[in-house]
């Protein structure tokens, strides 16, 4: 028996699963209202914690805004496995060419970018995650296509063992999320289970923030990691400098970056390119593709949105931007 914990957009995504597989499982959620959305929708079976039979519960799968360390779960959390959505996804996805994308910053940016090239090349592909889309609504939408790129949070990484990809990419780490982690040390650690140098074909790390480049470090002899960077020259990884991408992992060239979207054409963009050109060289898509996304990209809303420009003014929709370092890179951008 399963136990759902949480019914927002990834556990109503864990419900509709289970209900679609016919797997045995209760439900709960502290909102009466949403209880009540779910009962009208889905009619499944409720239990509060409290009168739940904890004796039959096997597994506990928490909605990423609940923490691990809830005191609902104090007295079962040595006798029951409680785990995020990407734990189950990572059993049912196993055969699925999956690029898997985290970093305090950019995340989105960078998974909408590779989703573009791979579609530029009329192959179909599953977006979802933390963007937007629950990973387990590939089942329901999307279930024959190859390639899923997945916008993970730090949240979904705390408890999913059976996860690796083909690609995993770590963008970048700065504070943020401090009600939820102990120190700063513990949410970069949680951001690091995204390489797994024994399970991932590659890993890809830019070394552009202190936290970033310990982990990069960390792994420097590994064959299946490739380190990216916007402010360091790299002799065996990939770097972008006065708009010009470096190559010097996959063919020792240089690549121009010229003429590219508006809505990328801002510094703190960089670490996107170069993520999302490194996954298009492992994914074997043609080069001019990914120059040509580069060139039609559209932004996601609230990212950076220019709203009103004049000689005198700029007015920034950047409401999206959840941390300071964030805001301030935008400010710096322009």
């Amino acid at each position: 028996m399963k136990y759902i914990y949480g019914l927002n957009i990834s556990g109503e995504s864990i419900l509709k699963y289970f209900q679609a597989n016919k797997t045995p499982f209760v439900a709960w959620d502290d909102n009466e209202k949403t209880r009540e959305k779910i009962k009208k929708k889905y009619n499944p079976k409720l239990e509060s914690h409290q009168n739940v039979n904890w004796t039959k519960i096997k597994e506990v799968y928490l909605t990423p805004g609940i923490s691990l360390d809830n005191k609902n779960f104090s007295k079962i959390k040595n006798k029951v496995n409680i785990y995020r959505d990407l734990q189950l996804y990572s059993k049912i996805a196993k055969n699925k060419i999956i690029v898997a994308v985290t970093g305090t910053n950019g995340k989105s940016t960078t998974v909408k970018l590779i989703g573009d090239i791979i579609k530029e090349e009329k192959k179909k592909c599953f977006v979802g995650g933390n963007i937007g889309t629950p990973l387990l609504d590939f089942c329901l939408k999307n279930k024959n296509t190859k390639h899923h790129i997945i916008e993970l949070s730090s949240f979904q990484l705390e408890s999913a063992p059976s996860f690796k990809s083909h690609v995993s990419i770590l963008l970048n780490i700065s504070r943020d999320h401090v009600d939820r982690y102990k120190n700063f040390k513990d949410y970069a650690k949680t951001k690091e289970k995204i390489i797994n140098i024994k399970k991932n074909k590659y890993n890809v790390v830019c070394i552009d923030d202190p936290y970033s480049k310990k982990i990069y470090n960390k792994y420097i002899k590994k064959n299946n990691l490739i380190g990216i960077s916007t402010k360091t020259k790299l002799k065996n990884g990939i770097y972008l400098k006065n708009k010009i991408i470096h190559d010097n992992y996959f063919e020792n060239k240089q690549i121009n970056l010229d003429v590219i979207s508006r809505d990328l054409n801002n510094k703190y963009n960089e670490v996107n390119i170069l993520a999302t050109y490194v996954t298009g060289k492992i994914l074997k898509i043609n080069e001019n593709t990914i120059l040509s996304t580069f060139k039609k990209y559209k932004g996601l809303p609230h990212r950076a949105e220019t709203i009103y420009q004049n000689e005198k003014l700029l007015v920034i929709n950047n409401s999206k931007a959840t941390n300071l370092d964030s805001a301030l890179k935008t400010i710096e951008s322009y």
